[in-house]
């Protein structure tokens, strides 16, 4: 599935004359997987311990074990404009984060106490759009807003949560199965604000295997066993930059305080057609935690004034998603 999930459907606009004498290129591979317009999902992480330590002074050390991190998303995603050589969608979702400390009562910590009774919520838009240059390359954008922090209610203080994105990519098609992809990625991936380069690698070998890349944030390897049943393995980085706020001393001094969380997901991914359009999937893995630490401001520098040494620990995924129909999907 590529970073662009924008593929060609049947029937969207009557063609140019322009278009009808240029096949203009798509990202999309033959065989890849459809793209998910609507998807639920729900992902638990097991119990793992966690070790604060201050870098500023005025605060303390302290530890505790969180018995479970239970996160819910929703995410939709539909085409805007499908017109000749432009493509646009649009995306939205919602992330819901519920730490879960065993012995709640007996926290004393602000940071723990705050991560227990306030939650972490991310609420997310994206614009993606892929111009075909010719019928073998094109360039491809995507843009991001997020709202990201501990609010609750009515609280949405826009300034301090918003977090943006970019990415743009060259991408080409050596042949109908195999696309290719160079750019630049500016996001909060690694949990505060970074710019790395971006390669994508989307092949299909044969009508089993196939690789799903988007290096270095993703790789998928994808074993398909039909139309309707695949595997995938591989690894992902995921990450946020949360806005909180805390009234309780020491951290209550402090107006500007951002959660920088960022990890490696190792898995096994079984998605499963149930009718046509509807899927499931069933996912298992390992999680490794990069950073999840606290900072004073929302910037690019790695400043904290807490440390966090997070465990590692199993995770598993299920998730239900909505995808074009196969009458829809071009041939």
């Amino acid at each position: 599935m590529s970073m662009f999930p924008v593929g060609r459907l049947k029937g969207q606009t009557v063609p140019s004359a322009e278009d009808i004498q240029q096949e203009w290129v798509s990202p999309s591979v033959e065989g890849d997987r459809r793209s998910k317009g609507i998807q639920i999902s729900y992902n638990q992480i097991s119990p793992f311990g966690i070790h604060s330590t201050p870098i500023v002074p005025g605060i303390n050390e302290a530890e505790a074990r969180v018995q479970k991190l239970e996160e819910i998303e929703f995410s939709l995603r539909l085409p805007i404009l499908w017109k000749g050589r432009t493509t646009i969608a649009a995306g939205v979702s919602y992330l819901y984060e519920e730490y879960n400390f065993i012995n709640p009562s007996a926290l004393t910590y602000d940071f723990y106490t705050n991560l227990q009774n306030k939650h972490l919520n991310s609420l997310d838009a994206k614009v993606f759009v892929v111009y075909a240059l010719n019928g073998r390359a094109f360039i491809g954008s995507r843009i991001g807003l997020e709202l990201n922090g501990d609010y609750e209610g009515n609280e949405l203080p826009f300034r301090q949560q918003a977090k943006g994105s970019v990415a743009a990519v060259y991408g080409w098609k050596t042949n109908p199965y195999t696309m290719y992809g160079l750019g630049a990625y500016y996001s909060y991936t690694l949990g505060r604000p970074s710019i790395y380069p971006v390669f994508i690698w989307n092949e299909t070998f044969n009508d089993r295997w196939g690789v799903e890349a988007v290096l270095p944030q993703s790789f998928r390897l994808r074993r398909n066993f039909s139309e309707e049943t695949i595997l995938l393995l591989g690894a992902k980085v995921l990450g946020r930059s949360y806005h909180i706020i805390s009234d309780e001393p020491p951290l209550g001094k402090y107006p500007n305080l951002e959660l920088r969380n960022s990890n490696i997901y190792a898995f096994l991914e079984f998605e499963q057609e149930i009718y046509d359009f509807l899927w499931f999937g069933l996912t298992g893995g390992y999680r490794y935690n990069i950073n999840f630490n606290i900072s004073e401001e929302n910037s690019f520098s790695n400043s904290r004034i807490i440390e966090n040494e997070v465990g590692h620990s199993p995770y598993f995924n299920v998730s239900l998603f909505v995808v074009p129909p196969q009458a829809w999907v071009e041939e």
